[in-house]
């Protein structure tokens, strides 16, 4: 059976909760009624709002876990996939091209090196690494590969929003105003590696 979308989704003008609310209850059929009357879709009054479960589970995550991983998040796969498509496709670039970008200083925006950290660890880690320092002071695209330019424009873009939302989450699970830790500023700048 198909999950009809919340009704966060649906805008007031279109949806009647309180409507479905009572046809559903004038079947008298309940649930195993309604199931066994070969429903195709779960109605959307049965579907928990998405931020709902989301700030429960956060709030979980955080008291009881310390960590959590965000998945479903939105962001579209192909953003995603465009992502990590730019980033092989500058790592397949040839050695005069990556070089460009080599930098062990940070003094640029855009930076491509082997272990940030070779000089000082006790062994060498096989990975190469493109850095992109996109904000606070908003990355100009020209700094960027081209090869990988607009998909991380776009994938950046993508995990600002997400930054966000999980900012107003964890707001809002610590019983704060939902604006609270963007307002501190932790969200004003992000890295993409």
């Amino acid at each position: 059976m198909e999950v009809t979308a919340d009704s966060t989704d649906i805008t007031p003008s279109t949806y009647n909760r309180y409507q479905e609310l009572r046809e559903f209850d004038e079947t008298k059929l309940g649930v195993k009624g309604l199931s066994d009357s070969g429903l195709a879709k779960i109605p959307r009054i049965f579907v928990r709002p998405a931020e709902e479960i989301a700030l429960e589970q956060v709030l979980e995550a955080a008291r009881e876990v310390g960590f959590f991983q965000v998945v479903n998040h939105g962001a579209p796969d192909s953003i995603l996939e465009g992502a990590f498509g730019a980033a092989r496709a500058f790592h397949e670039l040839p050695k005069e091209v990556k070089a460009q970008y080599y930098d062990r200083e940070c003094k640029r925006r855009v930076n491509f090196w082997c272990n940030f950290d070779l000089y000082k660890s006790t062994y060498a880690q096989w990975r190469d690494t493109l850095f992109c320092l996109m904000e606070p002071k908003p990355l100009d695209p020209e700094e960027l590969p081209p090869v990988c330019r607009d998909a991380i424009m776009e994938y950046s873009k993508q995990v600002k929003a997400v930054g966000t939302t999980l900012l107003e989450l964890l707001s809002e699970a610590l019983g704060l105003k939902p604006d609270y830790l963007g307002n501190m500023n932790r969200d004003k700048g992000h890295a993409l590696l």
